[in-house]
């Protein structure tokens, strides 16, 4: 057995087959406001946002594979397509007072 071979068994197969960052992104700013509140939550309370982030998550994998061509390509789209969404807020508030023609 040779070392490409090795190495699409386990775990580290499937990381590179099945880009799981794009699965993984969104649960941090669901994970990060229940970290910030959890006096005042229980965790079930969270539930619903988890699956929920990773369901849209999901079907915009799938969305984007149709226009892209590998399951990789359309994984870092999606990334990149929940980074934006998640920071949107931080990006409004920074060029908010920006003067652009005047």
């Amino acid at each position: 057995m040779d070392n490409s071979e090795r190495h699409s068994k386990g775990i580290t197969g499937i990381l590179e087959r099945w880009a799981i960052h794009a699965l993984l992104w969104p649960l941090f700013p669901v994970l990060f406001l229940y970290a910030s509140n959890r006096s005042s939550l229980v965790p079930t309370e969270i539930i619903r946002s988890l699956v929920l982030s990773i369901l849209v998550t999901g079907l915009l994998i799938l969305l984007l594979r149709t226009a892209v061509p590998d399951f990789r390509s359309a994984a870092l789209a999606t990334t990149l397509l929940i980074l934006l969404f998640f920071s949107y807020g931080h990006v409004y508030e920074f060029i908010k007072g920006w003067k652009l023609a005047g």
